[in-house]
């Protein structure tokens, strides 16, 4: 399949910036933050890298990545108490590699690297009360709450889709993708989205051009919503309205020596509107999982509107780029 100059470099940018973000060991610094905090108030701490003194929570420190665990020491008054926190692989090792493209390379070049691990970043470690476990997790699952904003990226992993093919509709399924956004929680239960996004029928999960022979046909869809969500813990449900665009091609592969000529024997495209149907799982407060459906049942090409019914259905991986928020209790897991 013959691909066209500017869609090649587009191709390129878009596998470069990928493979290159996911790898730790590319991406991740020799050190972490973490931000310590206590049961009572200004308890004095360090950790076993501290050689100048004391730090008072609650306080970020940076400490280097490395596969022993973090020995937190506090002390106030006559109290004092050491504990011991292990390191984990971070996000960006697993997820990154898995969903790049960089894969096994990534893995291998990742586990000779001690910036594959992290330390958890909020760290709730008790004085008082030694009973009570160390809080590992203390701020990574938090619920939203009112003046919390966000922008959304993610990349669809399994697209399905029910379009115009000329003079009939049928399916087609595929892979990739890439989508944005933004989240503006106007109340601690309730937030307005947008979204908008190109959807493709790869053959693979990955940013790479696919050889095709004979004949095929490709589908592709952009589309742009507007949604009213909630959260119930980890959960969070999006209603809303959507635009769809959807181009439906069918071409040709014949050899032409010494290329291939890929020649567009079909095509043509819609106009949709209907509802919106979204809902996410947050892995962590920056890692969601999202599954999305958008039934139309009316459409235009060339003319007025009809009633047809055509949709779009895809899974999708996302980060939330987070750019202030207004924390409130931890989400019961």
């Amino acid at each position: 399949m013959l691909i066209s100059k500017p869609f090649r470099y587009l191709i390129v940018i878009i596998t470069g910036t990928f493979l290159l973000s996911s790898c730790a060991t590319i991406v991740h610094q020799k050190t972490v933050a973490v931000r310590v905090h206590s049961d009572t108030d200004s308890v004095k701490f360090k950790t076993q890298y501290d050689s100048a003194g004391w730090h008072t929570t609650p306080e970020t420190v940076r400490v280097p990545r490395s596969e022993k665990p973090l020995m937190v020491t506090l002390q106030k008054d006559s109290l004092n108490r050491t504990v011991s926190i292990k390191s984990h692989l971070s996000s960006g090792f697993w997820l990154g590699n898995l969903f790049s493209g960089a894969g096994i390379i990534g893995y291998i070049i990742d586990l000779r690297s001690p910036k594959r691990f992290s330390y958890p970043y909020d760290l709730m470690v008790p004085l008082t009360d030694t009973v009570r476990k160390t809080n590992r997790n203390f701020k990574r699952y938090l619920s939203p709450s009112k003046g919390y904003f966000a922008v959304k990226l993610s990349i669809p992993e399994g697209n399905h889709f029910y379009v115009k093919k000329g003079n009939k509709y049928g399916p087609a399924a595929g892979f990739f993708g890439i989508t944005g956004g933004f989240d503006y929680f106007f109340s601690n239960k309730h937030c307005i989205n947008m979204d908008a996004g190109l959807l493709i029928d790869n053959l693979i999960p990955l940013p790479a051009t696919v050889d095709y022979g004979g004949s095929y046909d490709r589908t592709r869809a952009f589309f742009t919503d507007i949604q009213i969500g909630t959260t119930y813990k980890r959960f969070q449900y999006n209603l809303g309205l959507q635009f769809t665009r959807t181009n439906y091609f069918e071409q040709t592969i014949t050899p032409i020596s010494p290329t291939l000529n890929d020649t567009v024997s079909f095509n043509t495209y819609q106009h949709s509107i209907g509802f919106a149907f979204s809902g996410y799982f947050r892995v962590s407060n920056t890692f969601h999982l999202g599954l999305h459906y958008y039934p139309s049942l009316a459409g235009w090409y060339k003319g007025p509107l009809q009633l047809n019914y055509s949709h779009l259905l895809f899974f999708d991986l996302g980060i939330n780029l987070t750019t202030n928020r207004e924390t409130r209790k931890k989400v019961k897991r």
